[in-house]
């Protein structure tokens, strides 16, 4: 366990400690015990003799919606947790060391006590599994326990293992998702208040995001979830088409749509924080400029009635302060660059164009 981390994103909730507040051996036990778990009903579901049945609607070889969630989503999200989250107080510190972001030492330390009242909050903690126990109950409602000609589904009079182990996997899908949708939501907080009248962004550092790179690099750590998340949504989208379904068909376009529009939403929500402190500092820079501007020519135009032929008006404070709002005017209001919106889109949008290219081949 890392004694020395200052931000602690797992706040008090247990499962997600194990994953966070220690080593990677941890995580990985958490990963063979969800992966045990979610292939135990699809293994029962062979001496039960559901596994391949021709009787079933839906038949656990040909589950691919449970294939696809819980087999490969389930176990990304367990090992995301972490990678994603534990970049958070690297980004903080390298902004804090590079003089970006000015706090001293009180304040800095202020921040991370703010931080991690967040993250320890009772709300931060129950969400989750709140929010993973509504979803229990009406998917054991309506699918598990409704009788329903499937492998896991069986009916209240007679419950079987099987379908008791997929509510069990289905609640811990859930509530990983959720979780680390929370917290993501938590780090806008985070990031806004670390920003909050204390930046200082250079327009012409090399980076090309005002100084601001770790920031970026930190959202970029996203782009993994491109590969996590859209590997599954292409296997559906294509198990639609093996199945005869056209690709433009309502279930696809959901699968499309909901998971590009949710991954724009992860990637910039905590850089929103950022972005109004950002522009605030722009406009700011801008405006003390403009007024600095503007008493130099007042000034000018005062001693115009003097101005004798022999000597020159002295307009040389206005075109430095001119040459000045230029430089002002280069400040970015966003934290990172174009290379990284070309590594955002491209880690993301693959799935799409792959079933675009389907389309293309299909017309010719």
């Amino acid at each position: 366990m890392n004694q020395n981390r200052k931000l602690h994103p797992a706040g008090k909730d247990f499962i997600i400690k194990q994953l966070i507040d220690h080593d990677w051996y941890r995580s990985f036990t958490v990963l063979g015990i969800v992966y045990f778990f979610s292939f135990l009903p699809i293994v029962l579901s062979i001496f039960s003799g559901n596994f391949i049945n021709d009787s079933l609607e839906i038949e656990a070889f040909t589950d691919y919606s449970y294939h696809v969630m819980y087999l490969i989503l389930l176990p990304f999200f367990v090992i995301f947790i972490p990678y994603y989250l534990n970049g958070l107080e690297k980004a903080i510190d390298d902004l804090h060391d590079s003089k970006v972001v000015q706090l001293d030492e009180t304040k800095f330390k202020e921040l991370f006590k703010y931080a991690n009242e967040k993250f320890d909050s009772k709300t931060t903690t129950f969400i989750p599994y709140v929010f993973a126990a509504l979803f229990i109950i009406f998917t054991t409602v309506n699918y598990n326990l409704a009788g329903h000609n499937s492998w896991d589904s069986s009916s209240i009079k007679n419950i079987t293992f099987v379908s008791i182990l997929a509510i069990f996997i289905k609640f811990l899908f859930y509530y990983f998702f959720c979780a680390l949708l929370t917290r993501i939501v938590l780090t806008y907080f985070v990031i806004h208040k670390l920003f909050n009248g204390n930046v200082n962004v250079q327009p012409l550092h090399p980076d090309n995001c005002g100084g601001l790179s770790p920031l970026g690099e930190f959202a970029l750590r996203i782009t993994w979830a491109g590969i996590g998340i859209g590997i599954p949504v292409v296997i559906l989208v294509y198990v639609n088409v093996y199945n005869e379904i056209p690709q433009y068909q309502v279930y696809n376009t959901l699968n499309i749509a909901g998971y590009v529009i949710a991954m724009c939403i992860v990637f910039f929500l905590p850089l929103l924080g950022a972005r109004k402190c950002m522009l605030a500092a722009k406009n700011e820079e801008l405006k003390r400029i403009s007024d600095s501007f503007q008493i130099e020519r007042k000034s000018i135009f005062e001693n115009i009635n003097n101005y004798k032929p022999s000597k020159e008006l002295n307009v040389s404070n206005l075109e430095g302060l001119m040459k000045l709002y230029e430089i002002a005017r280069l400040m970015p209001v966003w934290p990172f660059n174009s290379k990284n919106i070309v590594r955002f889109l491209s880690s993301v949008l693959w799935p799409l164009l792959l079933v675009l290219l389907q389309i293309i081949l299909e017309k010719l």
